[in-house]
């Protein structure tokens, strides 16, 4: 026997879509056997209560049963449902108010109610000792729905705590609630669902952290393994929050200090420790100072060395946060900015590279920029091709370095230096033949770099020659050049 319901939903009606498990009745089989002719037949309700329990065979939306009785006397019953066969709730508590219907040699009651979702159903006739002793049941029909969708009927209610949350919803059907929950999208680190299908959810959150934004997502199960989730959404707890170290900014690194910029959640005071190693932190430096940003510098640092950073946020409730980083410190370059003169002021491919100004000052200016920063030669097979740096005064030195661009550089050039400019001294031989075809960050371009290494070196004045018919390597023919990027020179740094 089978009904449809022109709804949103289909409805099927089984007749043996079910068994019974539990019985008063004698031939329970009958009851599903799509055979009004036979009956089961119950015991003395005078004397006892009589029941039956029914199994769905699996979870499923019910909205409508069927009972047909072969007399027309029946006794009253109420039916209960369960998901579980642990918990059972009402679908009808007594049938005095639904009206009996014949059909053909049979009576029959049609109960209809809200949909529900069960696995069992248990109907129980109360003892009634006015009643005839037996009764019989003929056949027993369950309307099953089926392609059920859910929706949401109104937008959730979301009451904050300090370290909890509690959310309530209700949907058209019953279904089994669940709320994913996180500090951002996507990363749900808290799930809570609920083991009753039910149309009024509620569900709690525990362990959350005070003041914090929290993101979340209702899903909706169906029996079905089918689910509804809701779009993102957020609550805020109550409270203040923990303090949180949000960015670690360098607004300023020299060679031999840093200024870091500290931005915390919160008003924090912030303590630095600090050091060469990551398991030791020799100095510290602290602002006690209530604040949400802070500007600290950093001292008396060794110039292109990694240190270590343990910085610790401090509220007024003595609420702790502890983030480690580390950063390097810049270059001693005691050449940067410094006068120069020589011959790298070479025009001639202007229409390449952006030549305007003093070409001479980009030797020094700390640029990889591959049309701003270059400075290019003449021909070295007619002139010696050279740059001076004045340091200004006598400098101890460590290490030259050079960048040349890998299409026109000297196979070596020499390295000589002063301290009146008159009265050169020839110090080291740097082979770039010799040297790997090195990529700098900044360039975007192939470069050679060429390094000399000094011990107990002083100078004032620097110069990088490369003499008369010096062979170079020029990737084009029109290339009657050398093509210098920087030239670095190192300090020996005193702390």
């Amino acid at each position: 026997m089978i009904y449809f319901l022109i709804l949103f939903l289909n409805l099927n009606l089984f007749a043996n879509n079910f068994y019974i498990i539990e019985s008063t009745f004698n031939n329970p089989e009958n009851i599903y056997d799509n055979n009004l002719e036979t009956s089961a037949n119950s015991g003395d309700l005078s004397l006892s209560e009589q029941f039956l329990v029914i199994n769905l065979k699996k979870l499923s939306y019910i909205n409508k049963i069927e009972i047909f009785f072969p007399k027309e006397k029946i006794p009253d019953y109420k039916i209960l449902g369960s998901q579980d066969y642990i918990n059972w709730f009402n679908i009808i508590e007594t049938i005095k108010d639904i009206k009996t219907l014949k059909e053909k040699n049979f009576y029959k009651n049609v109960i209809n109610f809200a949909p529900e979702v069960c696995q069992f159903l248990k109907i129980i006739m109360p003892q009634d000792r006015k009643f005839q002793k037996t009764f019989g049941i003929s056949e027993i029909n369950i309307s099953i729905l089926t392609n059920v969708s859910i929706e949401i009927l109104r937008e959730p209610l979301i009451e904050t705590f300090t370290n909890s949350c509690e959310i309530k919803w209700e949907t058209d059907l019953p279904s089994l609630g669940e709320i994913r929950c996180g500090l951002s999208p996507g990363n749900f680190d808290k799930v809570q669902i609920e083991y009753i299908y039910r149309r009024n959810h509620k569900i709690a959150l525990n362990g959350l952290l005070p003041g914090k934004d929290y993101y979340f997502q209702i899903i909706n199960l169906l029996p079905d393994g089918k689910y509804k989730t809701t779009p993102l959404s957020k609550f805020k707890t109550k409270g203040i929050p923990f303090p949180e170290i949000e960015e670690i900014k360098i607004v300023k690194k020299e060679y031999n200090n840093l200024v870091l910029k500290i931005i915390s959640n919160i008003e924090t005071k912030i303590k630095i420790d600090y050091g060469v190693s990551k398991d030791k932190y020799e100095n510290s430096i602290i602002d006690d100072k209530l604040s949400k940003e802070h500007s600290i510098k950093i001292d008396n640092l060794i110039p292109l060395t990694k240190y270590y950073f343990r910085i610790i946020a401090t509220d007024f409730r003595d609420k702790k946060f502890i983030k480690e980083t580390e950063f390097e410190t810049g270059e001693y370059n005691i050449a940067l900015g410094k006068k120069v003169e020589g011959t790298f002021t070479n025009r001639y491919i202007a229409d390449v590279f952006q030549l305007e100004g003093d070409i001479l000052s980009r030797v020094n200016d700390g640029s990889f920029d591959y049309k701003k920063g270059m400075a290019v030669s003449f021909d070295p097979k007619f002139s010696d091709q050279f740059i001076i740096i004045d340091l200004e005064k006598e400098e101890k030195i460590e290490k030259i370095i050079t960048y040349w661009r890998a299409l026109a550089y000297p196979n070596f050039y020499f390295i000589y230096v002063s301290n009146d400019k008159k009265n050169w001294k020839k110090v080291s031989t740097v082979k770039l033949t010799e040297v790997p075809t090195s990529m700098v960050e900044g360039s975007g371009i192939p470069m050679k770099i060429g390094e000399a290494n000094f011990e107990n070196l002083k100078a004032r004045f620097v110069k990088i020659i490369i003499l008369k018919d010096t062979p170079y390597y020029q990737r084009y023919p029109q290339y009657k050049f050398l093509q210098l990027m920087e030239l670095k020179i190192y300090g020996a740094y005193q702390r």
